[in-house]
């Protein structure tokens, strides 16, 4: 699972002063989770300035509005990548509908393997015992 503290100590030096000051600079208005989510987005796009929209507030996590190229399974993998890596981060992500050809992605981090619904997040393996026999 994620967190803060493991992001920087796993992230290049000047790469981690970096991304507090982005922080400072750009998303002074996250909390600590929201925050988490962010660096997500930064690690799923390849890097801030790929963000395809700015992500804004979303109840306890963000949110962001935008035009997929694709979102796949295999080639062109996106839809794999979103799924590992929310069950790596502990971090739930949503994509509903947006508009023509749009959708909006919400992300909110759990920070936790036990405890309500609502409050965690399995990791890869146990979702896929749950959907090994489909």
């Amino acid at each position: 699972m994620m967190t803060i503290e493991k992001y920087y100590s796993e992230t290049v030096e000047h790469e981690a002063k970096n991304c507090i000051e982005y922080r400072e600079k750009y998303y002074s208005w996250t909390s600590d989770d929201q925050w988490l989510c962010i660096l997500f987005l930064r690690r799923f796009f390849s890097g801030f300035h790929h963000f395809p929209t700015e992500p804004k507030p979303c109840d306890k996590g963000i949110e962001m509005n935008f035009r997929p190229a694709y979102m796949g399974s295999f080639d062109y993998d996106a839809l794999t990548k979103l799924v590992i890596m929310s069950h790596n981060w502990a971090v739930r992500s949503e994509i509903a509908g947006s508009g023509p050809a749009m959708i909006k992605l919400k992300l909110f981090y759990r920070g936790s393997r036990d405890g309500r619904m609502q409050e965690r997040h399995p990791t890869i393996d146990e979702a896929i015992d749950k959907f090994k026999d489909f």
